[in-house]
């Protein structure tokens, strides 16, 4: 049946329905600069709802997808032993998850920083990785310090060799470690959670999960992004640390980059991340140096 669309928001808001319902693609994925061509361009054409679904099925959807797999031509070849040393952590912490463990990411036990902190029934078991041979004295001093304090933790050893995704989805040998949590985690713990990691998980997960590429501490536009993902856009997720009232001129140089890497299309969204403490000034920063049709494709969260 056709129906004409009345103004800007109900045509946005259809053309997403059409992509969530038909081609499983959420709104995050089209990029800003790309939707503002669409909706110009349907304007002209008729805001009904028969030819928007014909130019989401004919041309916005085959371009996403020319989008997508250019995009994994040109940065999937970064993905490579590195990148598994910075990702493994949330690697081994998505499969406890799905095991039906709560899963705490670089905390820090007894004054000892681990790689996790696995919880389930109230008992908790730290978790220590050790990757390929140069890691493990240190690995093994982690594991002796808190034994030395009356907790045993679990040690995961992660071969060089066998860094292919089909390995990394079962870092873990399931029944090694539900015996070795019956047998040594404990009720109480004095741990010191890191909020930055866990909110990096969580929107590393969120599009990991959507078939994202993502790259740890990659350099896009000159700035640094603690967390890069490729797929149908280039988003980057950059944490701008609290810093003193003398020192918010190097905030301010942060926005403008990340604010010339949007308007020049060498990256399409950006999540800043920052602590409670730094949000206001943050926001503030933003809406003096990013236009207001940007505003959309920058995002402020605090952790």
């Amino acid at each position: 049946m056709r129906k004409m669309l009345n103004g800007t928001e109900e045509l946005v808001s259809y053309i997403f329905t059409v992509l969530e319902e038909k081609y499983n693609i959420k709104i995050d994925d089209v990029p800003g600069k790309l939707l503002r061509s669409i909706v110009s361009e349907l304007r002209e054409l008729g805001p009904r709802t028969d030819i928007v679904e014909r130019y989401v099925t004919q041309i916005l959807v085959p371009d996403l997808n020319r989008k997508y797999f250019d995009n994994m031509r040109k940065y999937g070849k970064l993905f490579g032993w590195g990148q598994i040393e910075r990702q493994v952590h949330f690697l081994l912490s998505r499969q406890l998850s799905q095991l039906g463990y709560t899963t705490y990411l670089k905390p820090i036990v007894y004054s000892t920083p681990v790689d996790l902190v696995i919880e389930q029934g109230g008992k908790y078991l730290p978790i220590i990785l050790c990757l390929g041979k140069t890691h493990m004295r240190i690995a093994t001093y982690k594991w002796n310090k808190l034994k030395n304090m009356g907790v045993v933790s679990y040690l995961v050893e992660v071969d060089r060799r066998c860094w292919r995704e089909s390995k990394l989805l079962n870092i873990v040998d399931v029944e090694d470690l539900e015996d070795h949590f019956d047998r040594y985690s404990r009720y109480r713990i004095e741990m010191r959670a890191n909020q930055y990691e866990q909110c990096l998980y969580e929107i590393w997960r969120k599009y990991v999960d959507r078939g994202y590429l993502a790259l740890r501490n990659h350099i896009e536009g000159s700035t640094v992004y603690d967390l890069f993902l490729i797929g149908f856009s280039k988003i980057g997720v950059k944490k701008i640390r609290k810093v003193a009232p003398t020192q918010l001129n190097m905030v301010s140089r942060t926005i403008r980059k990340i604010v010339r890497a949007l308007k020049m299309g060498s990256i399409d969204k950006v999540i800043i991340l920052t602590p409670f403490t730094m949000f206001d000034k943050i926001v503030s920063e933003m809406r003096k140096h990013a236009p207001y049709w940007l505003s959309t494709e920058i995002s402020v969260r605090p952790f």
